[in-house]
């Protein structure tokens, strides 16, 4: 298995877009974590002389915002946010989509068509909606942000999951361990997600910026991070409400391109795993 990812890493870094956008994504990782420990600035303190400051003004590289807040502390504060919690999201609709969709594809039957409808189901209702429910009512903070995420995006997931194990069952090392007396969890955990890796390592770089917008979008709502913390949505949010972006466009528009610059990089990545690993079969 480990080798089989290995392989599949090595031939996406072999593209030069899919290259340049893991450069890209570690940069700003990177920044994340190292920018807020070492900047003079705090991302929530306020400096009344030093309101909407340009870019690149007396030491602030980014600019200031409506509060005289240093806005390169505070995009890499919001990056730290939002990665967090768009990433600790996708891992656990992994999680979730993958022992469901093993279960529903090892059990088959009634116990697979009864799994796979509640999974319908749950897929049919706008992901907006539930996740609105939940933050509405379990209050604005990352843990309920990431429980809302957790249960709407697992779906996927496992739906291609149990679509590989039907086709993995069928296979005579599968039949050979099922004779030989093997329970469904030792064939599950030993045979089937070892060869379902390269599809679950793509739903998971497919679903970490599909949690980081999601993530933006709520905390734009206002259902998301409370202020003062800083997650990329809810400087966008604090922008358009303080802000009037025809004289001071860069408070908006700096997270903004974040966001765009993080989904595009991981869109990039996971569109080209799933070509390798396609290419592969």
């Amino acid at each position: 298995m480990l080798l089989y990812v290995k392989t599949a890493v090595f031939g996406v870094l072999k593209n030069k877009i899919a290259f340049a956008g893991a450069v890209i994504f570690f940069v700003i990782v990177m920044m994340a974590i190292a920018a807020p420990a070492f900047s003079p600035y705090n991302y929530h303190s306020h400096d009344a002389d030093s309101i909407f400051l340009k870019p690149m003004s007396k030491g602030h590289w980014f600019g200031t915002d409506e509060f005289g807040r240093d806005l390169f502390v505070r995009v890499w504060q919001g990056a730290r946010i939002s990665l967090a919690i768009g990433i600790l999201a996708a891992i656990i609709q992994m999680v979730i989509g993958t022992v469901y969709g093993a279960m529903a594809g090892l059990f088959g039957g009634l116990a697979d068509e009864a799994m796979m409808r509640l999974a319908d189901a749950l897929y049919s209702i706008p992901d907006l909606i539930l996740i609105v429910l939940v933050t509405l009512m379990m209050g604005n903070s990352c843990f309920s942000v990431v429980l809302a995420l957790s249960m709407t995006g697992w779906t996927s997931t496992a739906r291609v999951v149990r679509g590989q194990t039907l086709m993995l069952k069928e296979m005579d090392f599968v039949k050979a361990a099922k004779v030989m007396g093997a329970s469904r969890r030792y064939i599950m955990f030993k045979h089937i997600l070892p060869n379902c890796s390269g599809q679950i390592l793509v739903s998971l770089m497919l679903n970490i910026p599909s949690a980081i917008f999601a993530e933006s979008t709520l905390s734009f709502l206002g259902l998301g991070i409370r202020p003062p913390e800083a997650s990329w949505g809810t400087m966008v949010n604090e922008g358009f409400k303080y802000t009037n972006i025809t004289y001071h466009p860069w408070v908006v528009f700096l997270p903004l391109l974040f966001i765009a610059i993080t989904m595009i990089s991981l869109n990039i990545l996971g569109d080209e795993f799933k070509k390798v690993l396609d290419s592969k079969h």
